[in-house]
């Protein structure tokens, strides 16, 4: 597997655990990392979907895929937070015929949920007199998050 590298103009060997497969289908899962269908090159009955966690860095997320068949795609789909996988499976090899085509689907594959981004500062006045009362502070929206608990140290009563 190569990766392009865009600042110098030049192919990566970028993923040479995955050197003996012949790979079949991509996408990017629900966690932007590249998933693939493959085969392997010295056992033709071993294929597996792997996802690319960085260089040199997979993990097998179905191992040994139980089809003597053709992969032709693979695809995410969401319900809530749990996600589906979709593979379109090609029997006995010919791809030319729509009745040799199907899809499997393989549920509850994983849950993901992104985590919440990091919060900016709080907007309001630097400081507040023993006493004051209605004073207002602000914090822009947080990515991902369901709520905001704020906090503070210190002696504030």
């Amino acid at each position: 597997m190569l990766r392009y590298n865009t600042e110098e103009g030049t192919f990566e060997d970028w993923n040479t655990i995955l050197n003996g497969y012949d790979i079949w289908a991509g996408t990017f899962g629900p966690d932007d990392k590249p998933y693939f269908i493959a085969r392997s090159v010295t056992d033709t009955l071993y294929k597996a979907v792997f996802r690319i966690n960085g260089y040199n860095d997979i993990t097998e997320i179905l191992t040994r895929m139980p089809y003597d068949s053709d992969f032709n795609d693979l695809a995410f789909k969401k319900r809530d937070t749990i996600f589906d996988l979709y593979l379109t499976e090609v029997v006995g090899h010919d791809r030319m015929n729509p009745e040799a085509n199907r899809v499997i689907i393989l549920r509850d594959i994983f849950k993901f949920e992104r985590l919440p981004a990091a919060a900016a500062p709080i907007n309001g006045p630097f400081g507040v007199c023993r006493g004051e009362n209605g004073v207002q502070f602000s914090v822009d929206p947080v990515a991902n998050a369901t709520g905001y608990v704020e906090s503070a140290s210190g002696d504030f009563l």
